[in-house]
């Protein structure tokens, strides 16, 4: 179950990466927060005492009022064309996100977080593999006019560092702090994206 939430959202996710600038993206999909909190406000007794505090909801409102700011107050930003899809594709994979989050905080208190999520790695590599297959030209990552060696070690470590090492530790998260603490901390990852896209892409 697990293996199948986490395929079908990376693959929406990554169409709406094509679609939208990278910070940009990375604010769109802070709605996660809203659909996770709402959907373990009704499943989880102890999360709803945290969601219930006014210290989390001033915080929580804070945080999202500022993601809505960057947003309509950039002058370049203009809701149209790719921008318009990628942003509804972005918002199916916060949906998505969410009830993959709720699914594994349910089993966080009777699994162990790092084999959990091994086990469902290896699920979603295998039913990602067949629209891979589909879809072809596995090869353009050994050509190297398309994808020389600074390509094929972000494709690595993205899949080694950014997706196993950083879904492995979220695990725990959700196992230790619960649902609501970690997208909490998680609203900080769009200024981290911002940052990165700059330095890497040059254009956040």
């Amino acid at each position: 179950l697990l293996g199948g939430m986490l395929a079908v959202f990376q693959m929406v996710w990554v169409y709406g990466v094509w679609l939208v600038p990278a910070s940009y993206g990375a604010l769109v999909v802070r709605s996660t927060m809203i659909f996770s909190l709402t959907m373990s406000y009704f499943l989880f007794a102890e999360e709803r005492r945290h969601i219930r505090s006014g210290g989390f909801l001033a915080c929580a409102l804070l945080g999202l009022l500022a993601v809505v700011g960057i947003c309509v107050l950039d002058d370049d930003f203009e809701l149209r064309g790719h921008l318009v899809a990628g942003t509804a594709i972005f918002l199916a994979s916060s949906l998505l996100w969410s009830v993959y989050e709720v699914a594994v905080r349910k089993l966080a208190g009777r699994t162990s977080p790092l084999p959990t999520f091994a086990v469902t790695v290896l699920v979603t590599t295998a039913l990602l593999s067949i629209p891979a297959a589909v879809e072809g030209r596995l090869e353009v990552m050994w050509d190297r006019q398309v994808s020389d060696w600074k390509v094929q070690a972000a494709v690595v470590s993205s899949g080694a560092l950014c997706i196993g090492a950083t879904n492995a530790l979220y695990y725990q998260s959700l196992r230790r702090i619960g649902l609501a603490y970690s997208n909490m901390i998680d609203l900080a990852a769009p200024f981290l994206t911002g940052l990165f896209a700059w330095l890497v892409l040059g254009d956040a």
